[in-house]
């Protein structure tokens, strides 16, 4: 069983399934719309996520994606029925921000159901599993401009893509592809 499956089957236990269909629905960090698929049976479902290929691998009439931050949402105010988001907080530089925002839009007696996996302490930095293990805590060790020159100089990484704007990644906006 996959971590969606998991905390979706989780989060839905607090919905009958006979209520679902009159919920509405967000999902933060959505990605490329897998995090989508567990919600169709609402009324609808929104997902919002500030990647490139938001959407593109979950297509269904009820659901409608945004491609905008958890922190600066242009969602209607006491909207969401059911505001659901795992593995997506430890990529959010302002969680205040993030949480207000997911307050503002969720209805007053809505469910706010939120999981974030602990990537500060990866071994091998966040999300680059494999990328750099000749060198432990990288992430940790070498500043945001460090670490942007030590991959540049890497002729092994053909491209990447850092988005973030903090002076420590460990606890960044930082969301990082590394491309072989």
């Amino acid at each position: 069983m996959s971590y969606l499956d998991f905390f979706s089957k989780d989060c839905l236990r607090y919905i009958p399934s006979s209520r679902l269909s009159q919920k509405k629905v967000l999902v933060v960090g959505c990605g490329n719309g897998g995090d989508c698929a567990p919600f169709v049976e609402a009324q609808e479902v929104h997902g919002i996520d500030i990647c490139d290929d938001i959407g593109q691998n979950f297509i269904h009439d009820k659901v409608q994606y945004f491609q905008e931050s958890a922190e600066s949402m242009n969602r209607e105010s006491n909207y969401y029925d059911l505001v659901f988001s795992v593995a997506t907080l430890e990529h959010i530089h302002n969680l205040e921000a993030a949480f207000a925002e997911i307050l503002r839009v969720t209805k007053l007696g809505g469910l706010i159901y939120c999981v974030a996996a602990p990537l500060w302490n990866s071994y091998e930095g966040h999300h680059t599993y494999g990328v750099f293990p000749e060198f432990p805590w990288i992430h940790l060790r070498l500043s945001p401009e460090e670490l942007i020159h030590y991959i540049e100089a890497r002729e092994d990484i053909g491209s990447y893509t850092y988005i973030g704007n903090s002076t420590s990644i460990q606890k960044s906006a930082l969301r990082e592809l590394l491309c072989k």
